[in-house]
């Protein structure tokens, strides 16, 4: 195959918001230092404690849209509202 190159993207977890996968390294440390672990677990709790109102309003904002149907039907019944003019020259002219 000529023309197809691999596409190898490397991103800082950080930067992403997203959560580290530990290296093989890290994992040997949490296993064999305690100290490194409580001190990795208590990073952890703290950046918890931090998203924790975020998410909080995240499950709020699902919850507010969890009823499709009804959002559905109030979508249509709009649409039914706008669809009653045709053509939007009458309407425009109608309203002058």
């Amino acid at each position: 195959m000529s023309g197809v190159r691999r596409k190898n993207e490397e991103y800082d977890a950080e930067d992403n918001e997203t959560v580290a996968i530990p290296t093989d390294d890290e994992k040997a440390k949490l296993s064999a230092n305690p100290f490194y672990k409580l001190e990795r677990d208590s990073e952890d709790q703290e950046k918890a404690r931090q998203t924790q109102p975020r998410l909080h309003q995240l499950i709020e904002l699902q919850d507010s849209r969890k009823d499709t149907f009804s959002l559905s039907q109030q979508l249509r019944a709009s649409f039914r509202v706008r669809g009653a003019c045709h053509q939007p020259l009458e309407c425009q002219q109608s309203q002058i």
